[in-house]
């Protein structure tokens, strides 16, 4: 009953935000009337809050403004609890997710100012236990590398998630396999990189993790509503389609566990905006870092990485904005987190001293919190400038007259032969599928084909290019983020590569290989998962070979994926991609006469064979 009367209370909102109160409320002059610029914000955000519940059947909500001194918009809505009737409030305490590498990132600095931690030094020297393997030398998997997810160390470990065993589970799972990237190579964003951090702080400070934050970190910056895991009655539920869900453990503490109050993210947003100075609670003034080690947390790290992103990244900070409309945001640093059922926006602007925080507890929130931390920090920008934000946007239309000649950046120029045959062939995209690029009938342009459709290929006078939609073709993306697109060519140990500007490199050119041969070849067949636990369903797994690549389909839940490996030798490929979540190693061993096993990253996979089968 009581649901059921939420869900009521949830459809009559939505329908007077739809009636008398769902225009935007009118902008005033924010240069004129500060108050009335207030009052906007106000009216706005709430709004927007709102609309997003309604659209998204969110739980709840909590949004904060803040700026150094003040607190100026702040308002929770929908519920903790829909069974018992527990709505949110500014204390009421959501899983942060990933900011909890911010915090992470804090702890061992102040390590580091304290002469305990060398940022340079070797991950290795401080968890002699590490040893993944590498062709690069342990020595350059150093902390600064984990911090700015520079290491080349995997992204992420599936088995064994759930468990707080992260010695136990995950040190000798990575143990037996390999590196995903040299260091320095690509941003490959690493959930255990930071999980391996935390075992480094407990090592250093004899402490516990969550017992160093809450006496170096929480309790001295008065954050009472923040603690690490899910055992506290205070934290709110976790909700898909507005149905409660069960809150697992977390093994990646140091990656992700971290949950905190609204009211609490932004007291701490506050003092980084002081840049790490704060009053404790005799009123004396404190430092949470030095300000050399301030300094550096918020300096970008990646410039010198081959493969990177052309995105900033600092020490666990992301120095850039994750939409267009911040892009000429000044001084711009964020986080956000995703972590069952719960999702959190931390964005700081250092030259205004604003902060924008956004937390839900629904799956559905992913994009909401995005959406409306952006239009706080924007609202909060005009009304620190009082001027209207206008967001930088590339153009969208290039003239279509084509040259001989090269002519002045962004413009279009015809193929040359060269470049046609550099560019024609077939590629593969991770976690996607794959496509070709082909010479359109007149010869002189190209074509991209995949399962999706067709889009004509554009060339632009700077060396990139872009796409263009054709009549009666269906792509899986915005037409507008197709015109925005730029694509560079990269090469790399033996690869062309199509990157993304100002993003990831997205697709690999597949290569001329010889048919598979040896282990591999015998190796093909079916597979089955020999220790599957509560975050691994995968069915079954069939080894085949493609062109000389090795090719795995994959069925977990019902849903099928299909990764592709190169072989490197005669036990190890590693799958396809200079992204998060590839260049993972698929090791091979041979178990008797008759069968085979694979590893990938815990995961163990028996080749099922019958007795004629058998050599």
């Amino acid at each position: 009953m009581k649901r059921a009367t939420k869900l009521w209370n949830v459809i009559v909102t939505s329908l007077c935000v739809l009636s008398g109160c769902s225009l935007t409320p009118s902008k005033p002059d924010f240069a004129a009337d500060q108050s009335a610029a207030e009052a906007y914000i106000q009216a706005s955000l709430t709004w927007q809050m709102s609309e997003t519940r309604r659209q998204h059947e969110l739980a709840s909500i909590t949004t904060l403004l803040v700026d150094q001194d003040e607190v100026l918009f702040s308002t929770s809505q929908g519920y903790a609890d829909l069974d018992e009737d527990l709505e949110t409030g500014l204390d009421t305490p959501y899983r942060v997710g990933s900011i909890t590498k911010v915090f992470t990132a804090i702890a061992l600095l102040q390590l580091v100012d304290e002469g305990k931690v060398d940022i340079d030094a070797p991950l290795k020297r401080y968890l002699p236990e590490f040893n993944i393997h590498t062709s690069y030398g342990q020595e350059l998997i150093t902390i600064r590398r984990v911090l700015s997810h520079q290491s080349g160390l995997p992204s992420g470990v599936d088995k064994g998630f759930t468990r707080y065993a992260a010695i136990d589970d995950l040190v000798p799972i990575l143990n037996e396999t390999f590196v995903s990237f040299a260091p320095d190579v690509v941003f490959n964003y690493s959930n255990v990189g930071f999980t391996l951090l935390g075992l480094v702080i407990e090592r250093v400070s004899g402490e516990s993790y969550d017992g160093y934050l809450d006496k170096h970190v929480f309790s001295p910056l008065k954050l009472h509503q923040s603690f690490v895991g899910k055992q506290d009655v205070r934290l709110a539920h976790g909700y898909e389609s507005l149905d409660e869900q069960e809150l697992p453990e977390i093994r990646d503490i140091a990656a992700g566990d971290i949950a905190m109050s609204g009211h609490d993210l932004a007291r701490f947003a506050q003092v980084l905006l002081n840049r790490g100075i704060y009053q404790d609670e005799r009123g004396e003034t404190r430092r949470l870092l030095s300000e050399s080690s301030f300094n550096e947390m918020f300096s970008v790290q990646t410039d010198q990485s081959l493969l990177d992103s052309d995105l900033p990244i600092g020490l666990a900070w992301l120095l850039f904005s994750p939409v267009s409309t911040l892009s000429d945001m000044p001084s711009f640093a964020w986080h956000g987190g995703t972590t069952f059922f719960f999702h959190s926006s931390l964005m700081l602007n250092f030259e205004l001293g604003i902060a924008s925080v956004v937390l839900t507890n629904s799956i559905e929130g992913s994009d909401a919190v995005v959406e409306i931390g952006s239009e706080a920090l924007a609202l909060g920008y005009e009304l620190k400038t009082g001027k209207p934000y206008l967001a930088h946007t590339e153009p969208t239309v290039v003239t279509k007259k084509l040259t001989t000649e090269r002519e002045v950046s962004g413009q279009i120029v015809p193929f040359d032969e060269s470049t046609l045959k550099q560019l024609e062939g077939r590629y593969f995209m991770p976690h996607v599928g794959e496509f070709s690029l082909v010479r359109s009938d007149s010869s002189k342009s190209m074509k991209v084909v995949s399962e999706f459709g067709e889009l004509d290929v554009i060339r632009y006078s700077d060396d990139s290019f872009g796409v263009q939609y054709k009549e009666l073709g269906f792509l899986p993306f915005e037409s507008e983020e197709l015109n925005q697109l730029r694509i560079e060519i990269k090469h790399y140990d033996d690869h062309l590569l199509l990157k993304e500007r100002n993003g990831v490199v997205f697709a690999q050119k597949a290569q001329s290989l010889s048919p598979l041969k040896g282990n591999w070849r015998n190796a093909l067949g079916q597979y089955r998962h020999v220790n599957p636990d509560e975050d691994l369903a995968i069915e079954h797994v069939q080894l085949r070979e493609m062109d000389g690549y090795l090719i795995a389909d994959l069925t977990e839940e019902g849903e099928k994926e299909t990764i592709y490996f190169e072989v490197q030798d005669e036990y190890r490929a590693v799958s396809i991609g200079y992204q998060r979540d590839t260049k993972y190693s698929l090791i091979l061993r041979s178990t008797n006469s008759c069968g085979w096993q694979l590893n990938y990253l815990g995961v163990i996979l028996i080749k099922e064979v019958n007795d004629e089968d058998c050599y």
